[in-house]
């Protein structure tokens, strides 16, 4: 609790079982959480579609997940049967009430997970006050490897494992978006490439009486293409700002309001554990970036109207 990375953590009891009515069963695994810390770590509580959650004056409540609810045709207050292994092996069977329903963007989870008090499981498998897990929520996700060697140092003999690990299909979806995200922001530049040489090629031909006047004059060639160069980039840095300020409010509301994919995905989404609500976020990490990308795109979009600006001959040039 003590370090600086740590935003809050929770200890978990973990055990695969059978739950079981009077309508069939399915095999489930129980997660014996402490409902006040697992509401700071998952928002558990923010997740309840049905009923208040864990009452500290009842025991034996169980959360269960809107499709498993579905499946076994189960309603809040309903009575089902836990059936699972305790330290010594011998087979446990308890019976639970129903104090809630869920529904998180994971619908396999949805299904497979069961929340019970800790202290009811620890109770009947035997534990006592001992955990399977510690479940820790970092302040900052840049902080995920260095939080996982400090923890490697802490608490050596212990496995440690991060989203990452745990969930590679999370990571690797991550990773092949970001490889998109590289693929549209170079289409981008291309039109941003040619949009600049359309802009100077044309200032260059309505010019080129008084860039033939400056020729005559005595500016050299290295002048002249300093001069279209300087103007590319003034051109690009001024619309620059107005680019990302725009950009920041279009990403801002769609933060507040989210965009709703469902009417394409349908249930797609939640099937592989997301969301259909999507909540884009403007990128300041990346801003030095884009800006270095932008004028390196600019200062190559510059050569050929630089290119054309040095073939002007100063005494055709002026006769236009």
């Amino acid at each position: 609790q003590q370090s600086p990375w740590i935003k809050s953590m929770t200890f978990r009891s973990v055990t695969q079982g059978m739950l079981a009515t009077s309508t069939g069963s399915s095999g489930v695994q129980v997660l014996g959480v402490i409902p006040r810390q697992e509401n700071v770590v998952s928002q558990l509580n923010s997740k309840l579609i049905e009923g208040n959650g864990f009452d500290a004056a009842k025991r034996n409540q169980v959360l269960v997940g809107k499709k498993l609810a579905d499946k076994m045709q189960l309603r809040l207050g309903s009575k089902l049967v836990l059936t699972f292994t305790d330290k010594d092996n011998a087979i446990v069977s308890a019976a639970f009430r129903i104090g809630g329903i869920y529904r998180t963007d994971n619908a396999p989870m949805d299904e497979r997970i069961v929340y019970v008090n800790a202290d009811d499981l620890n109770r009947l498998i035997g534990t006592h006050d001992q955990y399977h897990e510690l479940a820790i929520l970092l302040k900052s996700d840049l902080l995920l490897d260095q939080a996982k060697v400090d923890l490697q140092h802490i608490l050596n003999g212990y496995q440690i494992e991060t989203w990452q690990e745990i969930s590679p299909e999370t990571r690797l979806m991550i990773e092949t978006t970001n490889q998109y995200s590289l693929i549209f922001i170079v289409i981008i530049m291309l039109a941003l490439a040619f949009g600049i040489i359309n802009t100077m090629l044309m200032a260059i031909l309505e010019r080129s009486r008084e860039i033939g006047m400056l020729v005559a004059l005595g500016m050299n060639k290295v002048r002249l293409f300093l001069l279209v160069l300087w103007e590319t980039v003034l051109l690009t840095m001024v619309g620059v700002p107005f680019g990302f300020g725009s950009a920041w409010i279009v990403v801002n509301y769609y933060n507040q309001v989210g965009i709703d994919i469902s009417g394409i995905s349908g249930e797609a989404m939640s099937g592989f554990g997301f969301s259909s609500l999507i909540r884009p976020e403007f990128p300041w990490s990346q801003l030095l970036m884009v800006i270095y990308i932008v004028i390196a795109t600019a200062l190559f979009a510059s050569l050929f109207p630089s290119y054309k600006a040095l073939r002007l001959q100063p005494v055709d040039a002026m006769r236009q």
